[in-house]
């Protein structure tokens, strides 16, 4: 595995979307690559703050104002149901942040990714800490840790860069 197929894998393990080989594999290239390992600790940041994006609600008649545009653009004809369905305010918020989620992770990762249906890695940079779950011969998950000397040239790249 090189250095690219790891960054683009490295989402669905953050988000346990990962196949058992694909997670085996990521494993290993992270345990032996210092940027990767880096790059792993800086995604799992990323994943771990996003829910806490502040997405601004819209005015109060935001969409009232475009769905009156839309009928109004729109050619006469049959109505179905769905043209009837009055958007809320609260849908609006919640596809909006929707949308901005997949905005910021699309701009920041890259790539076109499809979800595997296998959870078998995560990753946790809390308490210093770099950590992947790697499958057992039984399938089970147990935990493995990376390298000190990963951790601490991490440290120490991100000491350097807030200097």
């Amino acid at each position: 595995m090189d250095c690219k197929e790891a960054t683009e894998l490295m989402n669905y393990a953050l988000d346990g979307e990962l196949p058992l080989e694909a997670a085996r594999a990521l494993y290993r290239h992270v345990s032996d690559c210092r940027a990767c390992a880096r790059a792993y600790v800086e995604i799992g940041k990323i994943v771990e703050e996003a829910p806490r994006c502040h997405v601004p609600e819209p005015p109060p008649d935001f969409w009232d104002s475009i769905w009156r545009h839309v009928r109004q653009s729109a050619p006469g004809g049959e109505s179905h149901w769905w043209h009837r369905v009055k958007l809320t305010p609260r849908i609006a918020a919640i596809a909006i942040a929707i949308l901005l989620a997949a905005v910021l992770v699309s701009t920041r990762f890259g790539g076109d990714y499809i979800p595997m249906n296998v959870p078998i890695a995560e990753a946790s940079s809390r308490h210093g800490m770099v950590s992947m779950q790697q499958p057992s011969s039984d399938h089970g998950l147990t935990m493995l840790t990376l390298a000190e000397a990963t951790i601490a040239d991490y440290h120490a790249s991100m000491e350097n860069n807030d200097k």
